[in-house]
């Protein structure tokens, strides 16, 4: 439950009733013309950063031979998702930059919760072999 919010039994009914809008305000306004090269070089670094982390992870794929490489592959992808689905926020829907690190924090730990759990129970296996290094 998120600490600023009215959890009322009459705002739990209209949450139950409907409808549900989330509303994204932007005061300044953006001039399509002047600040579009900004967007997109914003844009294009989010990519670059995307195509960083999956490199990264793609090249530590092979050798996962102990607990800390799976965990850290499990939380790595969390960091990459959160980057590419939160991080798009704050460049295309001018969120504010607080709004999305929240989310993003909030998908990385979860993802690492997820390595705890999966480094511990899938290891390496090759040609139906268990390797060796937990």
């Amino acid at each position: 439950m998120y600490p600023l919010v009215n959890y009322s039994d009459e705002s739990q009914q209209k949450h139950s009733e409907g409808p549900l809008v989330q509303l994204r305000y932007h005061a300044g306004g953006a001039s399509m013309e002047t600040d579009m090269p900004k967007i997109m070089g914003h844009g294009f670094s989010h990519m670059a950063v995307r195509v960083l982390l999956c490199t990264i992870l793609l090249r530590i794929a092979e050798p996962l031979c102990c607990y800390a490489l799976r965990l850290f592959f499990v939380f790595l992808i969390g960091v990459l998702a959160a980057v590419w689905v939160d991080g798009r926020l704050p460049i295309w829907w001018y969120c504010p930059w607080h709004y999305a690190l929240d989310f993003a924090i909030y998908h990385a730990s979860a993802w690492l919760l997820t390595g705890i759990v999966l480094g511990t129970t899938v290891k390496r296996v090759r040609l139906g072999v268990e390797s060796g290094g937990n």
